[in-house]
């Protein structure tokens, strides 16, 4: 999943991101939270599992009880997320937070990957998600140069 936040003022802007996550999986609310390397893996079981990778590496996280996480979202205020302690066990959520100076049309790509049931990290570079990088890629990024990026207008 990729955001991207753009500054369309001539202001500098801090902007405060987050992105909050509430994996039941297999429809079970009960799950385990663990850290693995820079990514969070939520086991509900022996073989169902998530793995969540900020690979836009977040400057806060949090795992806790899902409607503390929530509420902690929700309060109106910018507040920096608690990174707390894993493991956690029991019917939790997460966030991640990204804290982004702006400069005056400044932009930046936030992304985030869920993988079920593999470990396997997706290939940056592989810009046309067929599975691996090749001519194919560096064709469309070639073919994009001079090209403006899409604007948007309402």
């Amino acid at each position: 999943m990729d955001v991207y936040v753009l500054n369309l003022s001539t202001n500098a802007q801090v902007v405060h991101l987050y992105h909050y996550f509430d994996p039941d999986i297999g429809r079970r609310p009960t799950n385990l939270a663990s850290a693995e390397n820079a990514r969070l893996r939520v086991r509900a079981s022996t073989w169902d599992s998530c793995y969540i990778t900020p690979l836009t590496p977040a400057d806060f996280w949090e795992v806790r009880p899902w409607l503390q996480t929530l509420d902690h979202l929700l309060d109106g205020e910018p507040t920096q997320l608690m990174n707390g302690t894993l493991p956690f066990e029991g019917d939790g959520a997460g966030a991640f937070q990204w804290w982004l100076p702006l400069g005056a049309f400044a932009w930046r790509r936030i992304t985030v990957h869920y993988a079920l049931n593999t470990d396997t990290l997706p290939l940056l570079a592989d810009v046309n998600q067929d599975g691996c990088v090749d001519d194919t890629d560096l064709l469309e990024v070639l073919f994009a140069f001079g090209f403006a990026p899409l604007t948007l207008s309402m």
